[in-house]
């Protein structure tokens, strides 16, 4: 005959028990918590309020970018440089630099590099209305688009300053925010040399590599970047061959990452 068994919990049992099941009900609490956060990670909108520093392209490609904001002292060397070693490069620019050098936008659309936005002077666009924002955004698209005949569908801020209002402009005027991975530091007082090491360890494939006409070293550092990231297997794209249009999401850091397929 089978004896049923039977057992009383004590009261140090008990509470064994209660504390068990506390952590359980936590860890069920945490766990469902955390998955709506991780699954919006995952697929929000494409146009959320991220700057795409880089994408997660795989192919050996790297973006050359060069922003221009002062002076075109270095554009012609520039342009020489890239001619030289067959690379195309985007340039962000304001309004108020295209206007001053109009021979030297035309030069750099002649030598097939793309032109792309940076508002329409070096200044703190978040302190303004969306709609002033918009305002000089437009500027600039207007001075390029009667240069290369192409309005530009890529932005980056001179100041590096986002919020919501530029946010919603960009998203409003269908343009991309484009920053970077790589900052060459070619304005900021760093030798060539140093500029070099720098870009040359720091970019992977799918980076976008910040750089600037003015800087004091620039025109020395270019060559020796661009053959040193040959060497490594590394070829230049510009920025709308770089960047998705559709089926993105931006992650945390920036990176732009396909999700079609």
């Amino acid at each position: 005959m089978k004896v049923s068994r039977y057992y009383v919990l004590n009261r140090n049992h008990a509470l064994i028990l209660l504390i068990v099941l506390f952590l359980f009900s936590a860890a069920v609490v945490a766990l469902a918590g955390s998955i709506p956060a991780a699954w919006a990670a995952i697929t929000s909108n494409p146009q959320e309020k991220r700057v795409i520093r880089c994408t997660d392209r795989s192919q050996g490609v790297v973006s050359l970018t060069f922003d221009a904001y002062s002076s075109d002292e270095n554009i012609r060397d520039i342009c020489r440089i890239l001619a030289q070693h067959d690379v195309k490069a985007t340039f962000f620019v304001t309004g108020s630099w295209a206007s001053k050098y109009p021979e030297s936008l035309e030069l750099l659309h002649k030598n097939g590099h793309k032109i792309m936005n940076s508002s329409d002077s070096f200044s703190g666009l978040a302190s303004l209305s969306k709609a002033k924002i918009m305002e000089k955004i437009n500027r600039c698209s207007d001075i390029i688009q009667a240069v290369n005949g192409e309005r530009p569908d890529y932005f980056r801020a001179p100041d590096g300053e986002y919020n919501d209002k530029v946010f919603e402009a960009l998203a409003e005027l269908k343009m991309l925010p484009i920053g970077w991975d790589v900052d060459s530091l070619d304005d900021d007082g760093m030798d060539d040399e140093g500029i070099v090491k720098r870009v040359t360890s720091l970019a992977v494939s799918g980076s976008i590599i910040k750089m600037s006409v003015d800087g004091d070293e620039t025109v020395d550092a270019l060559p020796d970047i661009i053959t040193g990231l040959k060497a490594k297997g590394y070829q230049f794209i510009t920025i709308p061959e770089m960047i998705y249009t559709e089926k993105y999401r931006i992650n945390i850091q920036g990176r732009q990452v396909y999700m079609g397929d």
